[in-house]
């Protein structure tokens, strides 16, 4: 089942709120980013701030902010949603409450799932930690700009496999596509999107050249190989129905689920508390290749191919976990 708002482009992941981290610095930015999202055909956005120990760690003033910003929008006449989310550090797992983890959460009940930063020392064990105790506490897990983590594609893409396995999703930034993050982040996410293992693309869209423009996601995405109507997906049904149709979140083992907890709570307890800090003042689904049209041929060699998808529960039902399809998401 498609959302209402399919046919309009939905960004997942976008710094809009004003003030609060290193985004949108004020709402007059907050303003003109919103404008130039829905210039070019973004209906819906989703405020995702960083939620870690050097911006924001306090998710209860966060509703009120996107009130605030909405009232903002509707004076300037500007026809986009937004909705109030989180891209969530993995170091403040163990220290968020249920109630805060929902703040942030998209979806719908029973189907809630949260962005979550992919490192940018590399997927290690405590990220692995962090993702396993959000699963077990029943909450879907998509990584944010997994490319832009070093050595993501090292060891047959070992570390990020073994998150597709357990059902997490991956958002790949448009920017890296075009270069904008550096030829590193370009390389793997290009070879992650050939692959068919990008469920969205996102702007992660900050002041400046990282504009809320999901056309050059989808653009990036034709070029890169795949048909227009395949890379047009990335940036409406497919991001569109996890905002609305939610994601189902893989039953954790008891055994994984404690020792995720303990690890996060480990990791967390040298942490400050809980606060909340402005920044100093200087300071975008194929579903891959099971479904018509969207199945690019995999990069030669296999050193840096990523394993089989696993099928991913996005959409109004659950699509339970097929390993030996290996044709990963199917609708």
């Amino acid at each position: 089942m498609s959302s209402p708002v399919a046919s309009a482009r939905t960004e997942i992941h976008c710094h809009l709120l004003p003030g609060i981290d290193d985004g949108a610095r004020d709402l007059d930015d907050s303003v003109e980013m919103a404008a130039v999202a829905a210039a070019d055909g973004t209906g819906t956005i989703l405020a995702t701030p960083h939620v870690r120990s050097d911006f924001v760690t306090d998710v209860s003033i966060l509703p009120e902010l996107v009130e605030e910003l909405r009232g903002t929008l509707a004076r300037a006449r500007l026809e986009v949603e937004v909705h109030c989310s989180g891209e969530l550090g993995h170091e403040l797992v163990g220290r968020l409450g249920q109630l805060e983890l929902e703040t942030i959460a998209s979806g719908p009940p029973g189907r809630r799932w949260l962005l979550v930063e992919a490192p940018f020392d590399g997927l290690g064990d405590e990220f692995a930690a962090a993702t396993g105790e959000l699963r077990a506490r029943g909450f879907g897990v998509v990584i944010a700009h997994p490319e832009r983590s070093p050595g993501v594609l090292d060891g047959h893409c070992e570390a990020l496999g073994r998150e597709i396995r357990r059902g997490s999703l991956l958002q790949v930034n448009q920017w890296s596509l075009t270069g904008g993050h550096g030829a590193e982040a370009e390389s793997a996410g290009l070879a992650l999107l050939r692959q068919g293992r990008v469920a969205v693309l996102a702007s992660d869209s900050h002041p400046g050249w990282r504009r809320p423009t999901l056309s050059v996601g989808a653009a990036a995405a034709r070029a890169a190989g795949l048909d227009a109507g395949s890379a047009a997906l990335l940036v409406t049904d497919r991001p569109a129905r996890l905002v609305h149709e939610g994601m189902s979140a893989p039953v954790a083992s008891a055994a994984r689920a404690g020792a995720g907890a303990a690890s996060c709570r480990a990791a967390a307890s040298g942490a400050a508390g809980s606060y909340y800090r402005r920044p100093p003042a200087s300071a975008s689904v194929p579903f891959p290749s099971g479904e018509s049209g969207t199945s690019v041929p995999s990069p030669k060699g296999g050193s840096s191919t990523c394993p089989p998808v696993p099928d991913a529960a996005i959409g109004s039902s659950p699509r339970p976990e097929s390993p030996s399809s290996g044709s990963g998401w199917k609708r």
